[in-house]
């Protein structure tokens, strides 16, 4: 997964600014694909799409709001950012962040 402005992809280009996995916005809930995987909330570049995504497995959730029937996606090869708490919060989503 190319990773822009995450600590574990240091040297990828990033046009915003940098959210650390410590600062990124994590989320409620457990992975389904591995029961174990860190979630966090995600920002897909194509289309800024809001997702939750498994660290662990690099599972990424299409409808944050219904992890138990999400689609769900592999996000090997998708570029994507760390959310911040804002952007969360600003798409309706506050109850879903992990504090």
């Amino acid at each position: 997964m190319a990773r822009l402005g995450s600590s574990r992809h240091e040297g990828v280009e990033c046009e915003t600014p940098h959210v650390s996995h410590e600062a990124a916005a994590h989320a409620l809930g457990t992975c389904r694909v591995c029961a174990n995987g860190e979630l966090v909330f995600s920002v897909v570049r194509s289309d800024q799409r809001l997702i939750i995504e498994c660290l662990e497995c690099l599972t990424g959730y299409l409808v944050p709001t219904d992890l138990a029937t999400s689609q769900v996606i592999r996000l090997e090869g998708t570029e994507s950012r760390f959310a911040t708490a804002r952007e969360v919060m600003d798409a309706g989503m506050a109850n879903l962040l992990a504090l």
